[in-house]
């Protein structure tokens, strides 16, 4: 069937990012660069990650998502930072804002909730809130979630040294990507991150008994997608700087895994003559004048 993985010798998969920019993620590059944790990931986990950075059009080089395997003995998490959330709400036509905070609650057992993560000694963070607007609805998406719930605790019960201190952010964080993932379930179902992962079910989906073998990556392009298209959304497309950006980070990218003898000297030339010929040209990273609209470049 399309929708099964197929096992053979794993090979890489491409894929085209909202912006136009190529991806290919192979096995080796998966375990090597982009799993964190002591864990070692099995082929299968890593054909589900691909997978999903491919049908959500993901740049795991930018940390917008990553596996996570603590143990051999649990299985893998695949999440998503929380700027890939807020980056493709941005890029919703209809997108209008976000607001967030916290719930705290002070000695006198009062529940405030407060925009932002600002608390006072005397008050315990109890939760977090998120309001997303849309252009094309008169109700904001409202959504709540409890600290209790979400404070990731060890076996002894010990709340761990991130919640335990900065619960405001944590809580706030969880609250913005529920309220987001209401708000644009189109663009944003199925995606979490790690502060719900032990709360998500949906990430944590790897079989216990990690199947023995390789999987075909490849394979995953005959993988059997649902239809995603919406006719309100428009395809994301970058800004002026966003572009520069993008195209600075893959340079830096690009200079970790290749050794050269010597750096040749940067030229500075029209921004515009760099857009029209990128194949010709290597942006020097935070070079872009928003004054003169120059930047500096190596030439290939």
């Amino acid at each position: 069937m399309k929708n099964e993985i197929q096992k053979a010798t794993p090979t890489s998969v491409s894929y085209a990012l909202a912006n136009g920019d190529n991806i290919t993620l192979d096995a080796e590059t998966v375990k090597n660069y982009l799993t964190n944790g002591n864990g070692q990931v099995s082929d299968k986990e890593v054909a589900m990650y691909v997978q999903l950075c491919k049908s959500q059009q993901l740049n795991p080089f930018l940390k917008e998502a990553y596996l996570i395997k603590y143990s051999n003995n649990t299985p893998a998490s695949i999440v998503v930072s929380k700027d890939a959330f807020i980056k493709r709400a941005e890029a919703h036509p209809q997108y209008d804002g976000m607001k967030s905070g916290i719930i705290v609650m002070n000695k006198e057992g009062k529940v405030t909730e407060r925009e932002g993560a600002f608390r006072l000694p005397n008050e315990s963070v109890v939760g977090g809130w998120a309001r997303v607007f849309r252009k094309d609805k008169k109700t904001e998406t409202y959504d709540s979630v409890s600290y209790e719930e979400y404070a990731v605790k060890d076996s002894n019960g010990n709340i761990n040294t991130m919640w335990r201190t900065k619960p405001a952010t944590m809580i706030q964080k969880v609250a913005e990507v529920h309220a987001l993932r209401k708000a644009f379930p189109e663009r944003l179902s199925g995606m979490y991150v790690e502060e719900e992962t032990d709360r998500a079910q949906v990430i944590s989906t790897m079989p216990k008994d990690n199947e023995q073998g390789t999987y075909d990556l490849s394979g995953m392009n005959e993988i059997h997608e649902p239809e995603t298209k919406n006719e309100e959304f428009e395809p994301y497309t970058n800004t002026f700087d966003e572009d520069e950006e993008m195209d600075a980070y893959m340079d830096e990218i690009a200079d970790k895994y290749e050794e050269e003898e010597e750096e040749p000297q940067p030229i500075e030339i029209k921004y515009s003559e760099y857009t029209k010929n990128k194949s010709n040209y290597k942006l020097v990273a935070g070079s872009y004048n928003s004054q003169t609209k120059t930047c500096k470049v190596y030439i290939k």
